[in-house]
């Protein structure tokens, strides 16, 4: 899959829940060690979900993208992107306070 370059592992993570409000996704999710982390997506114009579960990571789907927004993707263990999504801009909050910018 050239068309998937990852922005962040996070190996045996589990999806616990997510949340699309307007144009705003919120995704929870358990980290391995048992900490958590929380994507905020804003400017959401497409959400597909065909069975989001396992979160292996966070990628970058390219062929979602258009003129205003940026496709996204988690991908589960065989690297297969189960939860797409296009974005303005997307965040991801790990730990106490540890905010890493995912979007250009």
């Amino acid at each position: 899959m050239s068309s998937l370059t990852v922005l962040k592992a996070m190996g045996d993570g589990v999806v616990l829940s997510y949340e699309r409000t307007f144009s705003r996704l919120v995704l929870l999710t358990r980290l391995w060690d048992e900490g958590a982390a929380t994507l905020i997506a804003d400017g959401v114009q497409l959400l597909e979900d065909s069975g989001t579960s396992d979160c292996e990571g966070i990628v970058r789907l390219e062929s979602l993208d258009s003129k205003d927004v940026l496709g996204y993707a988690i991908v589960d263990t065989d690297s297969t992107p189960t939860l797409r999504f296009t974005a303005a801009k997307v965040l991801l909050l790990c730990g106490e306070g540890n905010a890493e910018q995912l979007s250009p």
